[in-house]
């Protein structure tokens, strides 16, 4: 009887632990980094509140619809399908950098001396695209381009897109780290 041979020799079933271990640190590697947006992001809407002035600096109650296509965090509508929030999440996060370079612009023009809001605006954009970017790894998903932006000349609307752009980057941080902390969970198993 011939001796069985080892797994080293194997080509396909070496090849496979090695795949779930990039797999399993691709998903973590996302979950650290959301967890590293989080931390960069916990002042974000109050500091952006506070350059905006009244009513959005004082007792500001949002409008229930938020503009355009800023992607709100509606958790009763997420699908049951962890792979699906997380495609829903991909895309939110893809969407969220592009309206932070619109909000960016826009409060470079109506607060020019509010540098630190210029710069968290600037590292959530960056946060949200590198996530964006790792989400479309884990999920092994093209990169499709999503949709400009509208212009929004009101500078009204433009402080209440800002708020709501601000707004939903945090919820979708959380919903985020949610997640993946169920997936590096389970790929730990």
């Amino acid at each position: 009887m011939k001796p069985p041979t080892p797994v080293e020799n194997l080509p396909a079933l070496r090849a496979l632990p090695l795949e779930a271990d990039d797999a399993r640190r691709e998903k973590q590697q996302a979950l650290l980094l959301v967890g590293l947006a989080k931390t960069e992001a916990e002042s974000l809407l109050s500091e952006y509140l506070k350059h905006q002035g009244p009513p959005f600096s004082t007792n500001f109650n949002p409008p229930q619809t938020p503009p355009h296509s800023i992607p709100v965090l509606k958790r009763e509508d997420l699908p049951s399908s962890i792979y699906k929030r997380l495609a829903l999440i991909q895309s939110s996060f893809q969407l969220l950098t592009r309206w932070f370079a619109s909000v960016h612009t826009w409060q470079s023009s109506l607060n020019p001396n509010a540098h630190n809001l210029a710069n968290l605006l600037q590292m959530s954009k960056r946060n949200s695209d590198a996530l964006s970017k790792q989400l479309n790894v884990i999920l092994d998903q093209e990169d499709l381009s999503s949709p400009s932006p509208p212009s929004i000349t009101s500078a009204y609307n433009q402080k209440v897109a800002g708020y709501f752009v601000c707004k939903s980057y945090l919820d979708w941080l959380d919903q985020a780290q949610i997640d993946l902390t169920i997936l590096v969970s389970e790929s730990a198993v």
